[in-house]
């Protein structure tokens, strides 16, 4: 986060995870370019906490979510060379993901408080100036593809609210775009509405959207290192969701 030209220096966030152990969040913020003024803030969060070495064995959380965090960081920079940005961004760096997703519950909780504050004005970040939230989770895979024969593609929970946006954005990437997981109802509302680090801004009115690229076989287990990740098309999804993002009025 401090290497991207534009950004504010990232902000710890910390809160009380178990047993005395402390969490810790990291939030930078990214101001709408002047012409556009914009009071409207979108959330675009990541957790990095992994699992770190169970009996011996360690696992490396290259998909998860390493990946998330590596587009979270892309897009950022994307959106900082832009030379107009419609509205103000909070990157947000999670900790406490498997604490329940503890870090977006404090994070929430920051926001509610009136504690999270825009570095570049001073004021406070409201509930009501959050128009979107988006959750970037196990985004780095061609391994559980949509459709058989085609790796490139997105699937984008909660989306179906924005189509009309998110598919003119696709226009110039050709993603096999979807909204929903794997065209089911019952997992789809699983990974959507019960669990993830967005669930606790759904829940309170907000509106989220959960990119992801889906649970494979390798996931949470020591497998899950750097070279299941496609990486080329991990940076054709990073743009898309950075071109679709400056879109937004």
């Amino acid at each position: 986060m401090s290497a991207i030209d534009g950004l504010s220096a990232p902000e710890a966030l910390s809160f009380p995870l178990s047993d005395g152990v402390i969490g810790h969040n990291l939030a930078a913020f990214l101001p709408a370019s002047e012409k556009t003024g914009s009071r409207n803030y979108i959330v675009v969060m990541a957790s990095l906490d992994g699992m770190g070495t169970i009996n011996g064995s360690m696992y490396p959380g290259a998909d998860s979510n390493a990946s998330g965090v590596a587009a979270m960081l892309g897009i950022a920079g994307r959106l900082a060379a832009a030379p107009v940005r419609p509205r103000n961004v909070v990157f947000v760096a999670l900790d406490g993901h498997r604490h329940n997703c503890s870090g977006s519950q404090a994070l929430w909780d920051a926001v509610s408080s009136g504690k999270l504050t825009d570095p570049m004005t001073g004021f406070p970040v409201r509930a009501s100036q959050i128009s979107l939230v988006v959750n970037l989770d196990i985004i780095g895979s061609s391994l559980s593809p949509v459709v058989k024969y085609n790796k490139e593609y997105l699937i984008a929970l909660g989306g179906a609210y924005y189509s009309r946006s998110l598919e003119s954005a696709n226009k110039a990437f050709g993603l096999h775009l979807t909204y929903d997981y794997y065209g089911s109802r019952d997992f789809t509302r699983l990974f959507y509405n019960r669990t993830g680090d967005h669930r606790i801004f759904l829940e309170h009115g907000l509106r989220c959207v959960v990119f992801t690229s889906g649970i494979t076989m390798l996931t949470n287990k020591p497998e899950d290192r750097p070279s299941a990740l496609a990486c080329p098309l991990l940076e054709k999804r990073i743009d898309f969701i950075s071109s679709w993002l400056l879109s937004l009025h």
